[in-house]
């Protein structure tokens, strides 16, 4: 018998040989031993057992619907199996699958084998996949420091802080981006309630669906008193679970079902809302008024969230996990809504969780739906709006402007993205303490646009005042000239120069390119210094700009525009890594107009000595 040579194993190799077969060994068994005599695993189940779920079709009260296992499903995601089964009871024969029922507990020969989690729309037959319970008690161990800063820091913006901030952009981006197209299958039944009517429904679907939700009026509901939800009431498997993303006067709420209870701790849902791990909101009890049967789409839960009653600490793939006897932080937030064609003023007092990925979408959608209540914004229309964000350790960020022919658009471009921009900044976190917005609606377009400029001469001295005269066209009226002046300065070098005349849009869009470090930033501070710069920019004025020639530098966002042309070449030394711009330099002048100008037009003057 031959044998082989002996092989000498460094000890830095016999580490990494050990590391390996300690993660193959992770990989390839259960995360933990679940408790057979109470839960049934996936590899025991056959299509011949008795099965039925647990879940709430009216009111509180959880009822008990047999159900039949058609198939073990493996792989239905990497890593991931589940269990298809189809309703059999005449209640969901009738309303095929249900948005809502999302952890309903499944129990397979009396013991429980995991929650319904997703079905196909549009489809007669109540059919369901199941998630294993064991998948979903794995949910929630990963607990986060007592020192880190963002709870929910897995969820990360795709904002680069590092460009000038575009507050536009950000809220086309938040109102805009979709989920990709998931076909028939439905692997999130996750409906959130409201109490704005179908038409707002309509209104605020598109920035609520880029978070995984389908929002559903419950306003009738709500309109009418809700019978009262037992004071003992407690969570337990079948029972409803709801997520108030906002509650008060204006409710936004996810609604499902509680899958498992084990001491404080609840497991529901069979899947995620957004999947962005350690979270930390609100979760209460509910109540369903009915079941809303579907011709085509999904059947759903009508339901009104109840009281408050624990947090939501994870939010993972499989199911969200929560904890009773915990509090989740909210935001008071105020909404004054003044129309033309309502003889009061509305005020409404709400409170929003805090979510990195989530606030800014509701807080969008509730200004919408509270300018919207009272009918949809007329096509031609003259918006006033107010702002004020209260951040713990900074001056509020108060803000007024006016706007035209542009919904409420402009007024959530500033609020939501400034309110995104401080909940994900990578720097520090920052706590809103309170938000307070106001808004008046009236039915006049007061758009106008540059026709054209003339000016007094072409030609001038340093010292000059220059006239500018500007012919305006407004919207559905004849044009008028407004008049602007600026003064060149008395140590401006001759040469050429261009004159830029712009209502409040280029002129930020000029500002944004002139001055760059003014709408950047590297830490907190910096930035809610860019967001005043930015909500600063009034839309009822007339702006004169006139760039000159460049003076210093620009480093790491600080301007020296004294510093000396043989400093500034050796700050811009290839061997240093510091971030250099040249400092700008401008004079402006600005008058207020009735009128929001919507562009800018350019001359160009010769400065002689």
């Amino acid at each position: 018998m031959r044998y082989s040579p002996a092989v000498r194993v460094k000890p830095t190799q016999f580490a990494l040989i050990t590391l390996c077969l300690t993660m193959l060994y992770t990989l390839t068994t259960p995360a933990f031993a679940i408790d057979k005599s109470k839960y049934i695993t996936i590899d025991e189940i056959t299509t011949d057992m008795d099965a039925y779920c647990l879940t709430v079709l009216s009111g509180v009260k959880i009822e008990k619907f047999p159900i039949k296992i058609l198939s073990v499903v493996r792989g239905t995601q990497p890593g991931l199996d589940r269990i298809l089964v189809v309703g059999t009871g005449p209640e969901f024969e009738h309303i095929g699958p249900v948005q809502g029922c999302s952890g309903s507990p499944v129990y397979i020969n009396g013991r429980m084998a995991g929650a319904l989690s997703a079905g196909w729309a549009s489809t007669k037959d109540p059919l369901y996949l199941v998630t294993p319970i064991a998948d979903m008690l794995d949910v929630g161990k990963f607990k986060p420091s007592p020192n880190d800063q963002f709870p929910d820091a897995s969820w990360t913006s795709n904002i680069d802080f590092s460009k000038p901030i575009d507050l536009t952009e950000i809220a086309k981006n938040i109102s805009q981006k979709q989920l990709p197209n998931s076909g028939q299958f439905s692997n999130s039944l996750f409906p959130l309630m409201t109490s704005f009517p179908d038409s707002v429904c309509q209104q605020i679907a598109p920035q609520l669906r880029s978070v995984g939700f389908t929002p559903y009026s419950n306003l009738a509901a709500a309109a009418a008193p809700m019978p009262q939800i037992p004071s003992d009431f407690k969570y337990e498997p079948g029972s409803v679970l709801a997520i108030p993303f906002v509650s008060g006067d204006i409710t936004m709420a996810g609604t499902g079902t509680v899958t498992e209870v084990v001491g404080n701790k609840v497991y529901a849902f069979g899947h995620h809302m957004d999947g962005t791990g350690p979270t930390n909101l609100p979760m209460s009890n509910g109540y369903i008024h009915t079941v809303i049967a579907a011709s085509s789409g999904m059947s759903r839960k009508y339901s009104t969230p109840g009281t408050i009653k624990g947090a939501l600490r994870s939010d993972e793939s499989n199911a969200v996990y929560g904890e009773i006897d915990k509090t989740a932080p909210l935001i008071p937030m105020k909404i004054t809504v003044d129309r033309f064609n309502d003889t009061q003023i509305r005020t409404y007092n709400c409170n929003v969780a805090v979510s990195r990925s989530l606030t800014a979408q509701v807080v969008m959608s509730s200004i919408v739906g509270a300018a919207s209540m009272k009918g949809a914004i007329p096509p031609e229309h003259f918006v006033t709006y107010s702002a004020n964000i209260e951040v713990d350790g900074f001056e509020p960020i108060t803000f007024k402007n006016v706007s035209s022919g542009r919904t409420v658009f402009d007024m959530l471009s500033e609020t939501s993205s400034a309110i995104s921009l401080l909940l994900t900044n990578p720097y520090e976190k920052a706590d809103i303490k309170s938000m307070e917005f106001d808004v008046k609606i009236e039915p006049r377009n007061i758009r106008s646009a540059i026709d054209s400029i003339q000016i007094s001469n072409s030609t001038v001295k340093p010292g000059d005042t220059l006239d500018i005269y500007a012919t305006l066209k407004p919207y559905m009226a004849p044009k008028k000239l407004q008049k602007l002046s600026i003064t060149i300065p008395a140590d401006t070098p001759p040469g050429q120069y261009e004159i830029m005349v712009a209502g409040a849009s280029e002129y930020l869009k000029l500002n944004r390119k002139l001055a760059p470090h003014k709408f950047t930033a590297s830490d907190l501070p910096g930035l809610v210094d860019s967001l005043r710069n930015i909500v600063a920019v009034d839309r009822g004025k007339m702006y004169v700009v006139m760039p000159l020639k460049p003076e210093g530098i620009v480093i790491n966002e600080k301007p020296l525009p004294y510093l000396p042309s043989t400093k500034a070449l050796l700050l811009t030394d290839t061997k240093r890594s510091v971030k250099l711009l040249p400092n700008n330099n401008w004079i402006e002048n600005s008058i207020p107009v009735d009128t929001i100008v919507v562009n800018s037009s350019k001359i160009k003057i010769t400065v002689e000595k």
